[in-house]
């Protein structure tokens, strides 16, 4: 009886076997024809993940370092049990940029004005981020208004 078991086991097992072999919708060949089919536009969306996780890593970590300032200063300006929010001195004010048809140049900020003069020597976005160290979002954002 054990025999026989062992016999339909090997067989069970062999069978299977082939007809991983032979089945055309395996993971390999699966891979294989989706390796071959990306296109420019697919590649064209995993930069644009790629960025937009990156530009969300930075205000995280901004947003991290303001909870701790923000933390510390309660911890010692608030031993009365008084809230106080006050907004961090080392964070500097920007005016929003704000453009409209009948804007003049002396509207745009000096950073609008900057990415534009890189976008016109013909740096590419991630150059204008080092050269600038502003986020990849804002070069976009910036890049967008004056294709309007």
């Amino acid at each position: 009886m054990p025999f026989v078991l062992i016999i339909i086991g090997v067989l069970l097992i062999t069978i299977n076997y082939r007809a991983l072999k032979k089945e055309d919708g395996s993971f390999e060949k699966i891979l294989e024809q989706r390796g071959e089919r990306v296109e420019e536009h697919d590649i064209e969306i995993g930069n644009l993940r790629r960025e937009f996780s990156e530009t969300i890593l930075e205000l995280q970590l901004e947003i991290e370092r303001l909870k701790a300032i923000k933390n510390s200063e309660e911890s010692d300006d608030n031993k009365s049990g008084a809230i106080d929010y006050r907004i961090d001195d080392e964070v500097p004010y920007e005016e929003p940029v704000s453009v409209t048809k009948n804007s003049n140049k002396n509207m745009i900020s000096d950073k609008a004005r900057s990415v534009k003069e890189l976008l016109d020597k013909g740096f590419t976005d991630d150059q204008i981020c080092e050269e600038l160290a502003i986020g990849k979002g804002e070069v976009l954002l910036i890049k967008g208004l004056y294709k309007k």
